[in-house]
């Protein structure tokens, strides 16, 4: 049996895009680190990823949403910045993570995502386009767990003048 523990996480710079379609949809991703487990957590998230070496975190929102999805829309700005800890049972391995979330629209109604890169297919289960009712109603998990609350002003364009701290 391994253990599992926490005492030295790798750090793992990031930046995640709330994508807002132009009926202010937001696109999120079903995820688990390990899709083999059938008892792995699924949680929701937005799309984003790891920083690479010297990339600054709106260079990583753009580049990691094109490979994610094939978009690449102008970012408006960062709204929300996270500290966090976390699991990869499917590398097995624990990340200390900084994350920046960046807004950005489309000017199309909720389109088929075109992942550009396959590697990014991995951990993805399947993708929707959801407002905030339906977010409000999914079982599973929230990444970050208070999304729809965090979500309320962004919709409707109150963006803080400086980035919030959300928590995990």
């Amino acid at each position: 049996m391994t253990t599992i523990h926490n005492l030295n996480p790798e750090k793992r710079p990031g930046a995640r895009v709330l994508l807002f379609d132009c009926e202010k949809n937001l696109l999120l991703f079903e995820t688990s680190t390990n899709p083999s487990d059938f008892n792995d957590e699924i949680i929701w998230m937005t799309p984003g990823g790891a920083s690479e070496l010297n990339e600054k975190p709106s260079e990583t929102a753009l580049r990691e949403l094109y490979e994610e999805t094939g978009f690449s829309p102008s970012l408006k700005k960062c709204v929300w910045v996270r500290d966090w800890i976390w699991y990869h049972s499917g590398y097995e391995k624990w990340y200390d993570t900084h994350e920046y979330f960046y807004v950005a629209e489309l000017t199309r109604e909720s389109p088929k995502i075109k992942p550009t890169k396959d590697d990014e297919l991995v951990t993805l289960m399947s993708y929707k386009w959801m407002n905030l009712e339906q977010i409000s109603q999914l079982k599973e998990k929230t990444s970050p767990i208070k999304l729809k609350e965090l979500l309320i002003p962004i919709i409707t364009g109150n963006y803080p003048e400086k980035p919030l701290s959300i928590g995990q």
